[in-house]
């Protein structure tokens, strides 16, 4: 039974692990004049369908602007279609920010 037990984990573990996808990411913020860096994970659903989220961070010397996205992914080879939510800081004339939440849709292309 323990055999049987250990087998059942061992695979349903590398299943799991082959599933998760860990990304670094860069870019420049346009409005803000900005470089940001981030960290994302996806979780493949089905072949073509994932799951996941990325935190970017910009600006890290002064203010250090982060942003939160939640967001759905349909493959198509290289180019995915991405759909999901933003939580990011906005900022107004003044000296003070705020937290916005609002819908967001994207390409993204791996060469």
């Amino acid at each position: 039974m323990k055999k049987i037990l250990l087998l059942f984990v061992l695979v349903i573990s590398q299943s799991i692990y082959s599933q998760t996808h860990i990304g670094i990411m860069g870019g420049y913020d346009l409005d803000m004049e900005n470089s940001q860096i981030g960290v994302g994970l996806n979780y493949m659903l089905f072949p073509k369908v994932s799951l996941g989220g990325m935190l970017m961070i910009s600006d890290i010397e002064s203010d250090g602007k982060s942003m939160v996205m939640l967001n759905g992914k349909y493959h198509f080879g290289r180019v995915s279609l991405i759909a999901g939510i933003m939580n990011m800081e906005m900022h107004n004339m003044g000296m003070n920010m705020d937290r916005e939440t609002k819908p967001y849709l994207g390409l993204e292309y791996k060469p």
